[in-house]
């Protein structure tokens, strides 16, 4: 394995050095001579600096208050008199629950009430962790330390599905720049302290191939050690490309969606599921409704007269007798 062929480059370059002092590896002094009192630096190495995982408790769930858009809103002056009318005859609030639902409002608020019980179920499996980390290891001799990775791990999870889902409802809300932020904080999240940990290898690495006391034979390995580790990064870098991609195309289905009225937390779950872009631009395409094209009047005369050619001359005169009749009808009279 990489990692261990790593341990065994540093733990030789130790014992080099222990040996240039008058030590063996164990700690038993050796005869002590004028070369091993002679000054030597060991090369220092590195170690990642374990990161917090980001805590679930602070993210903002509350929706807000029901109403229709601006373009919703406005109203002719026929349109107003319309709606004076129907409030008197139905009530004021059944006619505005009936716009409201016409506008697609309350389908919008249930999706997003959806996204905030899911966000106060992760908040709640947060606070449980370490009671659960405890009583998995409980009667097993695990020190704290032992356990601490696990628990960060579990821990970071959550903060990442945590913030994915308070990315969809900030779109749902509007709110685009918090939302790409919860996706920035996501992704930092989960490929941070992977690509820190692995330029740490890297700098050790070149430590060793830098050390006087390793052999030329270390030097190598090292030297092959540190392409396998670049290609490492540059896989995990292009995976977190990609992670960010995806999560961005969610964001931009949460706000297209809650335009339209036709967001779902359920698809927005699944795009953030999604393997590929490509994956998560198809599932939004067809959770998206399609624009209606309008056909020009060619199109038109052909649904009439599919048999016909208007690349002829005697084609193009059938359509242009067939639209001066159509003119000629749809001409108020006088």
């Amino acid at each position: 394995m990489p990692d261990e062929d790593i341990k065994k480059l540093e733990k030789q370059s130790d014992i080099a050095t222990a040996g240039k002092v008058g030590r063996t590896p164990a700690g038993f002094i050796n005869t002590i001579t004028g070369e091993s009192l002679k000054s030597v630096t060991a090369p220092q190495f590195k170690i990642p600096t374990p990161s917090a995982p980001v805590s679930t408790q602070g993210i903002d769930i509350t929706l807000p208050e029901l109403k229709l858009t601006k373009e919703e809103g406005e109203e002719s002056a026929l349109s107003k008199s319309i709606r004076e009318i129907n409030e008197r005859l139905v009530g004021a609030g059944a006619f505005k629950r009936a716009e409201e639902e016409r506008a697609g409002v309350p389908v919008l608020r249930k999706e997003q009430e959806d996204i905030t019980a899911r966000i106060r179920a992760i908040q709640a499996e947060e606070k449980a962790v370490p009671l659960q980390i405890q009583q998995e290891f409980a009667g097993r001799g695990v020190t704290a330390g032992g356990v601490a990775p696990i628990q960060t791990a579990r821990l970071r999870e959550l903060g990442i599905k945590a913030l994915i889902n308070s990315a969809a409802l900030e779109a749902t809300k509007g709110n685009l720049t918090t939302a790409l932020d919860q996706v920035d904080r996501a992704v930092a999240t989960k490929f941070d302290s992977i690509i820190e940990e692995r330029n740490i290898k890297i700098a050790n690495l070149e430590l060793l191939q830098k050390s006087p006391e390793a052999t030329l034979a270390d030097k190598n390995r090292a030297q092959r050690q540190i392409q396998i580790q670049e290609n490492l990064k540059k896989q995990e870098q292009a995976e977190k490309d990609k992670q960010e991609e995806i999560w961005k195309v969610g964001v931009k289905y949460a706000d297209e969606a809650r335009k339209t009225g036709t967001f779902k937390s359920i698809v927005s779950d699944q795009i953030a599921k999604a393997q590929t872009k490509e994956e998560a631009l198809r599932i939004m395409g067809e959770n998206l409704p399609k624009e209606e094209k309008i056909p020009t009047d060619i199109e038109t005369f052909k649904s009439f007269f599919p048999n016909v050619n208007v690349a002829t001359p005697a084609g193009r005169q059938q359509y242009l007798d067939w639209k001066a009749q159509v003119s000629a009808a749809e001409r108020k009279p006088e």
